[in-house]
């Protein structure tokens, strides 16, 4: 099995009196991530899926009685999929309260939110954790790395997801087929009607054929033939279930700098092909560069997240399409980068007017020859 960077930073937060939630895309090992907690703990008996019927009752209730029952005299508690009990950040705060020295764990696959109280603001008592989808770094134990360059394109193809990389390369087709649909006909429902779960599909058919896009919410709203405030609201599901990552455009109010429109990307890009029915090899794919970046904006994000860092990123572009490809911004400090699959493309100079207003900014060029560049 392949182990996990965020294990020894959830491990060095247990028994501090705070809550930990780990959060994250479905099907990426969050369950056996907590599970394994638990048995380095002893404690495997503490593990309670909110799917079960007398534990959604409990939480649901908010009937601290009846769940410090359940858990009993275990010292840790993981509560899985817990997103989809009402009201969940209060009844585990209560819980918290309840029970100083019991540790909580919280599984999610979309955003809980915590109550602030003037005495503790959530971040006080909360400790986040996202875990993504496997990457690079977390592979260069296990596959040699002149392997890991000659798989680049099946990773562009059939994304990074534990369940479908470690399945026989004939069979992750089907898998990645079979997760879509059940993302889109189950998981969705607790968030809206079948019938706006077909749109939402529609939706994000649109967003995968323009991966790499600079889209507004304007376009999609005419280009689905929806309310701007559907689209919207859809947006915000798809991020607050981490489908999507929004990219806005950067501006600090310099002129001819676009300031209305986005870039998403796809947490998974095995998710995002299997929205189109899309896995031809590389060779057969006019949207590889669009692919190559989406993979290493994630591959960036899950590098800096394992250390603690959540940039805002961006991307940048004036009106007469002048553009850095991928921003982050950290604490005002800029860090660009531009990615094409190709080592054969020319090499990406910033233009002249980003330059002019970023002079302290480095932009670095990625390839599939130098992907390694991304980790510093």
């Amino acid at each position: 099995m392949i182990s996990r960077a965020l294990t020894n930073r959830i491990d060095s937060w247990l028994f501090k009196g705070k809550i930990i939630l780990l959060s994250g895309p479905a099907h990426v090992g969050k369950t056996t991530l907590c599970k394994q907690v638990l048995k380095t703990h002893q404690q495997e008996q503490a593990y309670f899926s909110c799917l079960r019927h007398n534990v959604r009752t409990a939480l649901q209730k908010g009937d601290i009685a009846e769940i410090k029952k359940l858990v009993g005299s275990s010292r840790l508690a993981v509560f899985d999929d817990a997103d989809g009990i009402e009201n969940i950040g209060t009844t585990l705060k209560a819980l918290r309260e309840a029970c100083p020295d019991l540790q909580i764990i919280a599984c999610s696959s979309s955003r809980i939110d915590f109550p602030d109280t003037p005495e503790e603001p959530a971040y006080q008592y909360v400790v986040p954790f996202m875990l993504h989808p496997l990457s690079l770094n977390e592979l260069q134990g296990h596959v040699d790395e002149k392997d890991l360059d000659a798989r680049l394109g099946d990773y562009l193809r059939f994304g990074l997801c534990p369940a479908v990389l470690s399945a026989p390369a004939e069979q992750r087709k089907e898998i990645l087929m079979a997760l879509s649909e059940e993302f889109l006909y189950k998981d969705l429902l607790q968030f809206e009607s079948m019938k706006n779960a077909n749109k939402m599909s529609e939706l994000l058919k649109v967003l995968a054929a323009n991966l790499g896009e600079e889209l507004s919410v304007h376009e999609l709203a005419a280009t689905l033939d929806f309310s701007r405030s559907t689209v919207e609201r859809f947006l915000t599901i798809l991020e607050k279930t981490f489908v999507i990552i929004k990219a806005p455009s950067f501006t600090r109010n310099f002129k001819r700098e676009l300031n209305k429109k986005a870039k998403y990307y796809f947490y998974d890009l095995g998710f995002r092909n299997a929205l189109l029915n899309k896995f031809d090899t590389l060779d057969r794919h006019p949207d590889v560069d669009a692919l190559w970046e989406n993979f290493c904006v994630l591959e960036r994000l899950k590098f800096l997240s394992i250390q603690g860092h959540y940039p805002n990123i961006h991307f940048w572009r004036t009106h007469d399409r002048q553009k850095v490809g991928y921003l982050e911004d950290r604490n005002n400090a800029l860090t660009g980068f531009e990615f094409k699959w190709s080592p054969q493309r020319k090499a990406f100079n910033p233009p002249k007017a980003f330059s002019d207003h970023y002079p302290e900014t480095q932009v670095r060029f990625i390839t599939q020859q130098n992907w390694q560049h991304l980790f510093y």
